[in-house]
């Protein structure tokens, strides 16, 4: 349901994954890996699934890198660094990635999740926290139309936003109930 609220921004395809902790969608605007680079994404042993949007700048000299230091890659996609990054690197990969993005990165082992963005935040994560677990999207209106019922206003985000022209806080959106990560 989720994805039919994104589809304008992923008109190429869309992708499911779930397990009995995490479930994963994403909608596809097809730029690089044309023909191999669907979502999902998983790690060799499919023990690690990624969704990403936005664009690894970087993706060439980090493949070339993790390929010397044994990894296979299995599309052309620029977001499948991110998974190898992070079964070398931890959550340290993010000091290796240029680009910007927004992703979420699920350890079926570890059953944990790990989301992420970009540095300067071009490319934003909101989330929800609710009495069944958390959810995720790129755009607040996926969580909203599913997730809160009875959405209600954060006034002093809005108060912010009309004073200073942008909340003071970036964690704070418009609705109480959804935050942006940073």
């Amino acid at each position: 349901q989720m994805n039919r609220e994104m589809q304008y921004r992923g008109p190429d395809g869309e992708g499911y994954w779930n397990d009995d902790t995490c479930a994963m969608a994403h909608t596809r605007l097809s730029i690089i890996g044309l023909d191999n680079g669907a979502q999902p994404l998983f790690n060799d042993d499919k023990s690690l699934v990624l969704i990403c949007n936005g664009e690894i700048y970087n993706y060439k000299d980090l493949r070339r890198e993790l390929t010397v230091l044994g990894y296979s890659f299995h599309t052309d996609t620029d977001c499948e660094v991110i998974l190898y990054l992070y079964q070398q690197y931890g959550e340290e990969c993010l000091q290796h990635l240029r680009g910007m993005f927004a992703f979420c990165l699920y350890d079926v082992r570890a059953k944990k999740l790990f989301a992420a963005r970009d540095r300067v935040g071009e490319k934003t994560l909101y989330f929800a926290q609710l009495p069944t677990g958390i959810v995720f999207s790129t755009e607040l209106k996926a969580i909203l139309k599913y997730y809160i019922p009875r959405p209600q206003l954060n006034a002093q985000t809005l108060a912010e936003s009309i004073r200073y022209n942008y909340p003071l806080d970036n964690r704070h959106t418009f609705i109480h109930q959804i935050q942006r990560l940073c």
